[in-house]
């Protein structure tokens, strides 16, 4: 577990990652534990009154790199970061930018595009 401290006195406790597929039905277990886990790094955490949980999909492809590149015509994918969507989302969102601006996929996200799994299947453009 982690802890991070809000500027409005709260405190969020992170988190955890289950493989459950798409199966969006809340696991209390899991916030349990994560309770746990939290008491035991701040025991005065019992004091705080929980306000709210949430979870999330943490999506990722087959080789575990981010999708980020033109699908097709008019569509532009940016996904797939798993653990690391929070930290890679202002790189990602700036070279998406400068794709969508400039028409040309920039050479950083070029192993990145989702044109890679057609290539590897010996479907796509070489």
């Amino acid at each position: 577990a982690y802890l991070v401290p809000r500027k409005d006195g709260r405190i969020l406790v992170g988190a955890t990652v289950e493989d459950v597929g798409f199966d969006t039905r809340f696991q209390p277990e899991e916030l349990d534990k994560l309770y746990t886990a939290a008491l035991e790094i701040a025991p005065l955490l019992a004091n705080f009154e929980m306000v709210e949980s949430w979870y999330g999909f943490r999506p990722f492809a087959a080789d575990a790199l981010p999708v980020i590149g033109p699908v097709e015509d008019g569509l532009f994918a940016a996904t797939a970061h798993y653990r690391n969507g929070i930290l890679m989302a202002p790189l990602t969102a700036e070279l998406t930018a400068e794709a969508l601006i400039n028409g040309t996929v920039p050479h950083l996200i070029k192993r990145f595009t989702p044109g890679r799994f057609t290539r590897a299947a010996g479907t796509g453009d070489q």
